[in-house]
C-alpha cells in the first residue's frame, strides 16, 4: 500500500453538491429541501475516536455509570472506526493487488486492535465516573 501524502494528513470536509469555495445550494439551506448534502470525511486521526467517548461521558453523564460502561461504549466506538478504516484499506488492497496481504494484517492479526485501545480510555473514564468529586482533596 502506498503511504499517506502531506495532503491527506489534512483533515478535510467536502462534499460532491457544490464545490470548494461555492455557497450551499438552496435546496441543502435551512429552508430548502430538508435534505443533507452528502459529506466526505478525510484525514480524521485515529485519536479522534477518543472524543466520541468524551462526547458520551459529557453530554450523556447519566448513562455512563463505570468502568463497564466505559468498556462496552470504547468498543462499539472502536469497532465503528476500524469497520469505516478497513473498509478503505481493502479497498485500496483490492485496487493495489495486495488483498490477501493486507487481510492477513488487519482481518487475523489486529481486528480488534482499536477496541482494544479505545477501551483504555473507556477504562479510565468509567473509573472518572465513579469518582466521588472533590473525595481525594478531602483526605489531604
Amino acid at each position: 500500500m502506498t503511504s499517506p501524502s502531506p495532503s491527506d494528513a489534512r483533515l478535510s470536509l467536502t462534499s460532491s453538491a457544490f464545490a470548494d469555495g461555492e455557497p450551499i445550494p438552496a435546496k441543502y439551506a435551512c429552508h430548502g429541501a430538508d435534505i443533507s448534502p452528502p459529506l466526505a470525511w478525510r484525514g480524521v486521526p485515529a485519536e479522534a475516536k477518543a472524543l466520541v467517548l468524551f462526547a458520551i461521558f459529557f453530554f450523556w453523564r447519566d448513562e455512563f455509570d463505570g468502568v463497564t460502561d466505559g468498556v462496552i461504549y470504547a468498543a462499539m466506538v472502536g469497532l465503528g472506526f476500524a469497520m469505516t478504516e478497513n473498509i478503505k484499506y481493502y479497498g485500496m488492497a483490492v485496487a493495489e493487488n495486495n488483498a490477501l496481504g493486507v487481510f492477513i494484517v488487519r482481518g487475523i492479526f489486529s481486528p480488534f486492535a482499536h477496541p482494544l485501545f479505545t477501551g483504555m480510555t473507556g477504562v479510565g473514564l468509567g473509573l472518572a465516573a465513579q469518582t466521588v468529586k472533590g473525595a481525594y482533596l478531602s483526605t489531604l
